[in-house]
């Protein structure tokens, strides 16, 4: 992100000089007036101001990753300082996952275990509990809704992938009367399960709304430029004044940063999915 900014803002810089020295050839040609020159000497230094926080940030995010990464600050600075794009995430939306990819999250797999333990304690065969614990079915990314997160809804899920579980069937008979500690295990595996779908559906959601985003942003940035284009030439032809090109000249900086910003938000949704599908998917793989 830091990077594509910092991108963005050098070439805005050397457009910004290149009409700072048009204003001020035509302020000794007698075309224009001091107040170009100043206003676009402003533009420029405004512009050369911000690039010393952008390089801090790169900077502190490259000591970040090496810190992370087991290594001393600054030792992937010749490595990860030329700019380079974002590797774009893969395409989620539509794509049918399985339900099983759950079981993957840490926190999952610790409240099954914690169940099963506490179920093994009190006798239950383990051989009964297996198969209760069995998520079926298959993520529907393409819903925009908790109810169409799953082919079937969250309430079909729980009632019948899980019914042993949560439906009061002899397991959870023999749970209820020898152990109130299972029974625990279970509600708290129950309400894992539910923040697990919570995740997935946040997750899917910001990518939809990110994945959005960006391509809309990425049409108004090519208008603010075409837009550009024409003010420079007026503003040389002595069409339009120079605050009109200043305007101009912010609008296609803003619409840009904020694109670069919906561009690594983009990514970021997409680390938060993998992140809530219990990380390592890959989605050429044949799960």
């Amino acid at each position: 992100d830091a990077q594509a900014r910092l991108e963005l803002a050098r070439a805005n810089l050397a457009n910004q000089q290149e009409n700072l020295n048009i204003a001020q050839w035509r302020n000794q040609a007698g075309l224009g007036n001091m107040l170009e020159v100043e206003q676009a000497k402003t533009a420029v230094a405004q512009t050369t101001a911000a690039l010393p926080t952008l390089r801090l940030a790169i900077a502190t995010a490259i000591q970040q990753i090496d810190v992370l990464s087991g290594r001393p600050p600054g030792a992937s600075t010749a490595l990860l300082s030329p700019p380079a794009p974002l590797p774009p995430p893969p395409e989620i939306v539509g794509v049918g996952l399985p339900a099983e990819l759950l079981q993957r999250r840490p926190d999952v797999l610790a409240s099954q275990w914690n169940l099963e333990a506490e179920v093994i304690r009190i006798g239950v065969a383990e051989a009964d509990l297996y198969p209760a614990l069995r998520l079926s079915g298959s993520l529907d990314t393409s819903s925009d809704s908790v109810g169409d997160l799953f082919d079937v809804s969250v309430g079909t899920l729980i009632a019948g992938v899980t019914a042993p579980i949560f439906q009061g069937g002899q397991i959870r008979a023999r749970i209820e009367q020898q152990k109130g500690s299972a029974d625990v295990a279970l509600a708290n595996y129950r309400n894992t399960i539910l923040t697990a779908l919570l995740d997935v559906e946040n997750a899917l959601q910001s990518a939809k709304a990110s994945r959005d985003r960006e391509a809309a942003l990425k049409e108004a940035e090519q208008s603010a430029l075409a837009s550009l284009e024409i003010a420079e030439i007026r503003y040389r032809g002595g069409a339009v004044d120079f605050q009109t090109l200043l305007d101009t000249q912010r609008s296609v900086l803003t619409v840009q940063d904020s694109r670069a910003s919906a561009s690594a938000a983009r990514s970021t949704a997409a680390i938060q999915l993998f992140k809530a599908l219990g990380g390592g998917w890959d989605a050429s793989a044949s799960l």
